[in-house]
């Protein structure tokens, strides 16, 4: 029997353990392994439930007992009621793997460096004789999984650096062979990957272009891409800056020295790691301010905090265009199926697979910086903008039939993303459905905007559909539609009772597999 109980018991800790561990690997990778980043996660709902929740504070009463208590009876107490905890969440953890599936880490040589010390370390008593030890070590090892993953996360924080730093010195020395290389940077809260993707579009009609793929924007990210991409014969090279705090652009410019710059637009993204939207708007400026004298800039002329770093960069003699969508365009048309819409001073309609008439602000900025910098004329322009496609998940059509259209938008998402489909969802008749991440990094908004999101996005969709439960509490409160958190069978109700017109918007990273699960479904049944 004893034997039985802690068969049981072990098995359970194999199974909490194994699968605490891949989740904690798997958000610090999602934090890019930054200790900024891991602490504002912590400050969310969610967050605040992994250290702090009923079981985690439950566990921490025990493990106290466990060190200041020295009544025989009362520690016994104390092992049972780990043991059985493991069995509690080990079971949760297997139905959250049939219902939901696991959160686990993309597999990168670090990530599976971290996996295999910590499980090293935490499994090894099993592989001993003792097979059962874990049930003697239970309040020593129940506390270990979060302080030993971030002890291996800050131990490698070293060699890393110095791997990076060799890479940039690497990238900056290359760059200084290649004096005639053009070289513009785009940086924003919101906007720079689809303006990045645009005028790459643009600029590839006339030019050898070499851009930061996807969402690499990092100093390294960007190193990486010169020392395996850049050579002899690129023409172009376009830099996608990202930041989450003051530094960080500088430290992109002086590695590639733009001639030229595009500030997309400036909003509560990533506001707790800066501080304040005023340090956001700094951050931004670097970029302006690493331009040589006879620099370009381009802004969205619509965004206020562009407009600021506008002003600033002409009292430095920059040339500086704030640039607005009537100022580029005479007319224009937006529906489900894409933008159709005239340059000023040409006759010609440009006809475009992009979804959301937010893509004009992008297009416009892609124009000016065609035009005004790389010298294109306005009919090189429309010739290379025909037929223009969105970036990978940005408001992209990946189903479409009469009854029903899914749009991935799961690259990022930001309140000013979230608006733009709200904008483009009101354009079907049918019901509309919205598959939600939560944003983050918001700070002391985050309750603000999520309130605001909860009252427009219920103006518009039938259902919102959650991926996690941060600030759905918010959500709730000011929606006037149901706000669920997502689960199989609800993606299996959308599809059994969609009607003519019926659309699903994808927003966010965690969204994407409930997508793939989606078309999944929808193969299954053709």
């Amino acid at each position: 029997m004893h034997n039985l109980i802690a068969l049981i018991v072990t098995g359970a800790y194999l199974v909490r353990t194994g699968r605490l561990v891949l989740y904690l690997v798997f958000l610090w990778q999602k934090r890019e392994y930054r200790i900024d980043r891991m602490r504002s996660h912590l400050e969310t709902p969610l967050g605040r439930k992994l250290i702090a929740g009923p079981m985690a504070l439950f566990k921490w009463l025990l493990f106290l007992i466990f060190l200041f208590v020295r009544e025989s009876r009362i520690l016994i107490a104390v092992y049972w009621l780990f043991w059985l905890s493991w069995i509690v969440e080990a079971a949760l953890n297997l139905h959250e793997l049939i219902i939901r599936g696991w959160k686990i880490p993309k597999l990168t040589g670090k990530a599976f460096l971290i996996l295999l010390v910590s499980w090293a370390v935490l499994f090894l008593p099993i592989m001993t004789v003792i097979w059962f030890a874990p049930l003697f070590w239970a309040p020593l090892i129940d506390r270990l999984p979060g302080p030993l993953v971030a002890i291996l996360v800050i131990a490698g924080l070293l060699p890393t650096t110095i791997i990076q730093r060799i890479a940039i010195r690497r990238a900056r020395t290359k760059l200084e062979h290649f004096r005639n290389l053009k070289t513009v940077a785009l940086t924003g809260s919101y906007g720079k990957t689809s303006t990045k993707e645009i005028l790459k579009q643009i600029l590839s009609s006339q030019y050898r272009v070499v851009a930061t793929p996807g969402s690499v924007n990092t100093e390294i990210g960007i190193a990486k891409l010169i020392n395996r991409q850049v050579n002899e014969e690129t023409e172009v090279l376009i830099v996608e800056a990202g930041a989450y705090r003051r530094g960080e652009i500088a430290g992109i410019s002086r590695l590639v020295k733009p001639g030229a710059a595009v500030i997309t637009g400036i909003g509560m993204q990533h506001i707790d790691l800066f501080g304040s939207i005023e340090n956001t708007v700094q951050a931004k400026y670097e970029l302006a301010a690493r331009l040589p004298d006879k620099g370009f800039l381009a802004v969205n002329g619509e965004n206020k905090y562009c407009r600021q770093i506008a002003e600033k960069a002409r009292s430095r003699g920059l040339t500086v265009q704030s640039v607005t969508t009537s100022d580029e365009f005479s007319s224009f048309n937006a529906d489900t199926n894409g933008l159709n819409f005239k340059m000023n001073g040409s006759k010609i309609m440009v006809r475009t697979n992009l979804l959301g008439e937010h893509n004009l602000q992008n297009i416009a900025m892609a124009v000016v910086i065609s035009r005004e910098y790389f010298k294109l004329t306005d009919s090189q322009i429309v010739r290379a903008l025909q037929g223009i496609e969105p970036a990978d998940k940005t408001m992209k059509s990946v189903f479409r039939s009469d009854i029903l259209t899914l749009v991935d938008d799961t690259f990022n998402v930001t309140y000013e993303g979230l608006v733009a489909a709200a904008d483009y969802a009101v354009k079907y008749q049918g019901d509309k459905y919205l598959v939600l991440t939560p944003l983050i990094e918001l700070g002391e908004k985050a309750n603000e905007v999520h309130l605001a999101l909860g009252r427009k996005l219920s103006a518009v969709f039938t259902k919102i559909i959650v991926t996690n439960d941060n600030y759905s509490t918010e959500l709730k409160k000011k929606s006037t539609v149901p706000v669920k958190t997502v689960s199989a069978s609800i993606i299996s109700d959308i599809l059994t009772s969609a009607k003519k017109e019926t659309v699903v918007i994808f927003e966010g990273k965690e969204a994407q597999k409930w997508l793939k699960k989606m078309l999944f479904d929808l193969n299954e049944s053709l």
